[in-house]
């Protein structure tokens, strides 16, 4: 989304303001020059600031703002999984829930999470809290941090199991090469006894 319309730079729209004689002014062309780039770079800036505003479409000044607010360290990852992980620290605010996880995993991953709370059978009190999730479609995904993420927001007597689903296509080769081999079968000759070949 765009705030301005791309229809000319700054230099034509302040000249097109200016009465048409100063067209053949140079001092006036070269400051309406400079005016021009000053204010297309407002106009850049401007827009970046309203880009900011989210995190899908925020520079790396913006997420490491925010990586400092929420007290990450992810400034040697790309910044789209540092977008990633923002959007999946902010997206789970509030009472942990199995959709608040969900929400976290989809934020980080663009996939879909299966959450299951059962007893295990051999304690009474003793629950599980199983995630099943699905690879998604970014391009690097690094599940350590989607640990780390989860492990922050789970409570610590809580025991969880994590699962993640990746389908890929796998091809398998064989490569093998026949071997004429010239020796006696076992048993046909005598020690000692010359083998014709």
């Amino acid at each position: 989304m765009k705030l301005f319309k791309d229809i000319r730079n700054g230099f034509e729209e302040l000249l097109s303001m200016y009465p048409s004689y100063y067209s053949n002014v140079y001092e006036m062309l070269e400051i309406l020059k400079a005016h021009g780039r000053l204010s297309d770079q407002l106009k850049t800036d401007i827009q970046q600031v309203f880009f900011n505003q989210f995190i899908n479409e925020a520079d790396s000044n913006a997420i490491s703002e925010f990586e400092r607010i929420l007290n990450l360290n992810s400034s040697s990852k790309s910044l789209d999984e540092r977008r990633r992980i923002v959007k999946a620290c902010l997206t789970s605010s509030g009472q942990l829930s199995a959709s608040m996880i969900t929400d976290i995993i989809k934020a980080y991953t663009d996939a879909d999470a299966t959450i299951t709370f059962e007893q295990e059978a051999y304690m009474v009190d003793f629950h599980t809290l199983t995630i099943n999730a699905e690879r998604g479609g970014g391009d690097v995904i690094n599940i350590s941090e989607v640990i780390k993420l989860i492990s922050n927001k789970i409570p610590a007597h809580i025991f969880y199991n994590l699962t993640w689903n990746y389908e890929f296509s796998l091809a398998v080769e064989t490569i093998f090469e026949v071997y004429n081999s010239d020796v006696p079968k076992c048993g046909l000759y005598a020690c000692g006894q010359d083998i014709p070949f």
